[in-house]
């Protein structure tokens, strides 16, 4: 990767740029935060040295039309969240904030990644472990986000029974992602759901010594009194890898046209869960590959136009 200089011998970069153009060490041992927010200040396009370790010590703001190609980096985040797609202030409503959004190929260990507002989002090949948090990805708010072949393996915990390796917010609400504290009361918080998910090809598996815990690998929560009607809508899980988990691999709350076919699950609670606490709709669950060791396949709790088809399992002492 180039670095380019102006007169003043400042470095500058337009269009594709690293974070070593602004002047990121990338040995795991520099604090690399401030030139890396500059080449995202500065650039839509980053692409990093590959081999290269950034260490992360607060949360990465990204604007909309960004890609950051991580080209086998690794970022090791000790802060909270790694990265937000908006700034403090920002009271974007609907899905016009920062989206167009790409964030692929390469590791990210602690942190997390939290978009709110958004459309048009793509994590591909991205690989996250070691997190002390409550989700890797947290999604609210957001149409069009497609998260593909991409693994996210061990946590610690902050509050054990919403810990969801990834949660899709039913509605964008203060109490539900706070993380924009001047966006209080704004129609930064206007209740706007999701629409359009897709997890296709992941692996999710719980890591070693503190950080083995798992309560769900994939989630949603139920849907908050001030919107009775909202669903989220649209969502598919394929061709995943889900293993462990206490609570459940798959919980479906509030869901509405919801696919899960294809994948591999072996949970220690229950392979899915449907409406425990809110109804979904429209589901559909078919050619898995579902054992649990301590639950059931498939708990029914609250659901409307269900298809069970054409799934395998290891004993069928086991109660769907």
């Amino acid at each position: 990767m180039y670095k380019i200089f102006n007169y003043l011998g400042t470095s500058i970069c337009n269009g594709i740029c690293s974070p070593e153009s602004y002047g990121a060490v990338g040995d795991g041992v520099h604090d690399d935060t401030t030139n890396f927010q500059e080449a995202l200040n500065n650039s839509n396009v980053i692409k990093c040295e590959p081999y290269s370790i950034y260490r992360i010590t607060s949360t990465l703001r990204i604007r909309k039309n960004t890609v950051i190609d991580l080209n086998g980096s690794k970022i090791v985040c000790s802060t909270y969240h790694c990265f937000f797609n908006f700034r403090e202030g920002d009271s974007y409503g609907a899905y016009n904030g920062n989206g167009n959004i790409t964030i692929m190929n390469g590791y990210i260990e602690g942190g997390n990644i939290s978009f709110i507002h958004c459309e048009n989002i793509t994590i591909y090949n991205l690989h996250m472990s070691n997190s002390i948090n409550d989700h890797y990805l947290e999604i609210c708010a957001s149409k069009n986000y497609r998260v593909i072949n991409c693994s996210f393996t061990g946590m610690n915990y902050l509050t054990p029974n919403v810990l969801e390796y990834i949660s899709i917010d039913t509605n964008a609400l203060y109490q539900g992602f706070p993380h924009n504290p001047s966006g209080r009361n704004t129609d930064f918080y206007d209740g706007t759901t999701n629409d359009g998910i897709l997890i296709d090809g992941c692996i999710f598996k719980l890591g070693e010594s503190e950080y083995n815990y798992g309560y769900d690998a994939i989630g949603a929560h139920g849907r908050s009194a001030d919107y009775p009607n909202s669903f989220i809508d649209n969502i598919t899980i394929r061709n995943c890898t889900i293993k462990g988990f206490t609570d459940c691999a798959i919980k479906a709350n509030c869901m509405r046209n919801l696919y899960i076919s294809n994948n591999r699950i072996e949970s220690d609670g229950d392979c899915i869960k449907l409406g425990d606490v809110v109804e979904s709709r429209n589901i559909y669950i078919l050619y898995n590959y579902l054992n649990s060791t301590n639950g059931q396949r498939i708990v029914k709790n609250r659901y409307s136009d269900l298809t069970v088809a054409y799934n395998s399992v290891i004993s069928d002492a086991q109660n769907i």
